[in-house]
């Protein structure tokens, strides 16, 4: 396994939590330039098909040696790690924005995003909380990796024996939820998760069987059809998402019949489309290294080798911003200096959370010299 090619995947993973840290500060100037303006699909797509990869890559060689307790074990550590930080960041999100509307008058924060259940029917909130079925907005998308990990124990055990019968598994049960209209409830206000498990596992799977290929040394299928297929999708998309780069206000608002095919909820057929050609043309691009040795490169690998830690900061961060945008009159100045602001703060993180890991690794080895 090449570590560089680990290390290409690490640079999407950190530069795709910067996107997102962006996007969930609605409304500022920034937000206009970030790649769901340009196609159907957006960080939540990529988020995920990574997500999928990474599982690949860490637990893919202990199914391959036929050690299915390890994988198990690893997968329901990993989940269960996802569980607490949802609801460390659930809770630290809400008391944010409950003080935040305690102090400033006529902010509505806690009437917004599923937080007045939380206020109005506390012990029912919380409940719905901790059983995943009441989800704040901006903190939904754990839940999904956390039941995702729930099942890439089949996706894995599929992988090493047949990846197309992995991915026809999959694809059944994403029929299943996005053509079949099933999802998981919500409770107690009654409704179904934002992000549908059943539909988006089909995204995750398609991330494992990508890292699969990777682990085991195997090249991806290539071939001049998919390649003029992928940059033809990719250009449709981004002309009509932009309505003709806004040449024409209101074109994709026109073409409703699209809309059942790029619900996010169950990721439309034409996001998940638009998704994969778009990654597939960085693939053959090489994008990831053709970056390498740039300055941009090692800061944002650093940050997908501690996703999860950045992410949970990028989320703390975003109920500051919020708060700040919506509490004050910011503009493009302020918007930038926060922005600036949260990646320093996401590098500076992820390189202790470097340095402590390799302060954990001489440790050991000293033990055992």
């Amino acid at each position: 396994m090449n570590n560089q090619r680990i290390d290409g995947v690490d640079f999407w993973r950190g530069l795709v939590l910067i996107v997102i840290f962006v996007n969930h500060l609605p409304g500022n100037y920034f937000e206009a330039w970030t790649p769901r303006n340009y196609g159907f699909s957006d960080s939540a797509e990529a988020f995920v098909f990574l997500s999928g990869v990474a599982v690949a890559l860490a637990y893919a060689g202990r199914t391959l040696r036929g050690d299915l307790r390890g994988m198990v074990g690893g997968l329901g550590r990993r989940a269960r790690l996802l569980y607490l930080y949802h609801l460390g960041l659930t809770l630290a999100g809400f008391l944010l924005f409950a003080l935040a509307d305690r102090l400033i008058e006529q902010s509505g924060f806690l009437a917004e995003h599923g937080r007045d259940l939380l206020v109005a029917e506390p012990v029912q909130g919380v409940l719905g909380v901790l059983g995943l079925g009441h989800q704040l907005g901006y903190f939904n998308i754990l839940p999904l990796y956390f039941v995702l990990l729930l099942w890439a124990p089949v996706l894995l055990w599929l992988a090493v024996r047949s990846l197309p019968a992995m991915l026809a598994v999959s694809g059944a049960v994403y029929l299943l939820g996005a053509a079949g209209g099933v999802n998981l409830p919500t409770w107690p206000v009654e409704g179904v998760w934002f992000f549908n498990p059943l539909a988006w596992q089909f995204l995750f799977a398609i991330g494992i069987a990508a890292g699969y290929l990777i682990r085991t040394g195997k090249p991806v299928p290539q071939g001049q059809a998919l390649g003029w297929s992928a940059l033809a999708a990719t250009l449709l998309g981004a002309l009509l998402v932009s309505d003709l780069f806004g040449a024409r206000p209101g074109l994709l608002a026109s073409m409703t019949w699209l809309d059942p095919f790029k619900y996010k909820t169950d990721l439309g057929i034409v996001r998940l489309l638009a998704f994969l050609a778009l990654a597939y043309l960085l693939y053959l691009g090489r994008v990831a290294e053709r970056l390498r040795g740039t300055a941009v490169y090692a800061p944002l690998a650093r940050m997908g080798r501690h996703g999860l830690a950045v992410f949970a900061a990028g989320c703390i961060l975003t109920v500051i911003g919020q708060i700040a945008m919506r509490s004050w009159n910011t503009n493009a100045g302020f918007d930038l200096a926060f922005i600036l602001l949260g990646i320093v703060l996401f590098d500076r993180l992820a390189w202790m959370l470097d340095q402590s890991r390799v302060r954990a690794v001489r440790a050991k080895a000293a033990m055992q010299a």
